[in-house]
């Protein structure tokens, strides 16, 4: 059965991220609900012009949605897409338009022109939501995006940097608690002309787990008791789980990588090198792939001109206590 788009809307809901703008158009099949959800509304619209993408419903039958996306002129969408694979999300580009995850034969997406059909599996607006993210982020070349969290302390931003389940969402608000800037907790945004990180306060993704006393009193209060869903992270503003102020650009004051939780906090300084190199997680953009000559050097430069350390994380109160009292000793 096939479902035909309805006429376009007059007034698509426009976002603007870093000056970018989204355009989502006539949507029957709610991905802008999604999208919100995964990484909120942005910033107030940006002028209904260029650069941005824009996104509108074509069709769709039982089993697969076709979008059309435009605006940023990419050249290979299935190549773009197939270049973030990582061992949690294998992609490969299997020719035709056609994109394909782990050994599953049947494409997840395909690709022709600007329209973009995406197999309706479980999670395919997170899919769809997180490619338009990606798409729209190359259109900011001048930026480093990280998977990263980013937090203020005395007017200087850090970046806590690891894999899954190290505890960036964790630390980041631990510190938020105790009244310092957040940033984010899950994308982190330098600009290497400046040295500065810039905020982005998608919706905080909360796991079980410990967190600090502040964080559980909160979600407790203010979240309504939301139900953890399927895919066992909780989304919601910052705003719903703890007071925090607006915060402009800080200055990079130093770069933390997440070791494995331990029994007591412990933050030791380290000297980057090719190990801290390799942990960095950056998103690709237009100034190249993630192993680019230019993504490669601009990290480089970033790690030797900041301090760096480790963090060993334990309790969550106790280690936003303990990187107080270590950072302060080290000004």
């Amino acid at each position: 059965m096939a479902i035909d788009s309805p006429p376009e809307a007059s007034s698509p809901t426009l976002y603007n991220f870093f000056d970018i703008r989204l355009s989502i158009g006539a949507d029957p099949l709610r991905f802008g609900e999604e999208f919100e959800r995964v990484f909120g509304r942005g910033w107030p619209a940006a002028p209904a012009s260029d650069p941005g993408v824009d996104v509108s419903h074509v069709s769709a039958t039982d089993s697969w949605a076709t979008l059309r996306i435009d605006g940023d002129a990419l050249e290979s969408p299935a190549a773009f897409l197939a270049g973030f694979s990582s061992p949690d999300i294998p992609l490969t580009a299997a020719g035709d338009g056609a994109v394909c995850v782990g050994d599953d034969p049947t494409p997840i997406l395909r690709f022709d022109g600007t329209q973009c059909s995406v197999r309706m599996v479980d999670g395919w607006r997170r899919i769809v939501s997180h490619m338009v993210f990606l798409r729209l982020i190359r259109l900011r070349p001048d930026l480093l995006f990280f998977h990263a969290a980013a937090v203020g302390i005395d007017g200087r931003a850090f970046l806590l940097i690891g894999p899954k389940g190290r505890g960036k969402t964790t630390t980041s608000m631990a510190l938020a608690a105790r009244g310092h800037a957040f940033l984010g907790d899950e994308t982190a945004v330098f600009e290497p002309s400046t040295s500065l990180v810039h905020p982005f306060r998608r919706p905080v993704g909360v796991k079980r787990g410990p967190c600090a006393a502040a964080v559980s009193s909160g979600l407790a209060t203010n979240s309504g008791n939301a139900a953890f869903p399927a895919e066992g992270i909780l989304r919601l503003p910052i705003g719903k789980v703890l007071e925090v102020a607006d915060t402009a650009a800080l200055p990079l004051g130093g770069v933390v990588f997440l070791q494995p939780f331990a029994p007591e906090p412990r933050l030791e300084k380290v000297t980057a090198g090719r190990d801290e190199l390799a942990q960095m997680q950056p998103l690709a953009n237009a100034s190249g792939g993630v192993g680019s000559p230019q993504r490669v050097f601009a990290m480089i430069r970033l790690l030797g001109s900041t301090r760096c350390c480790k963090l060993w994380p334990a309790d969550p109160d106790q280690t936003a206590i303990h990187i107080e009292r270590m950072l302060n000793d080290e000004s």
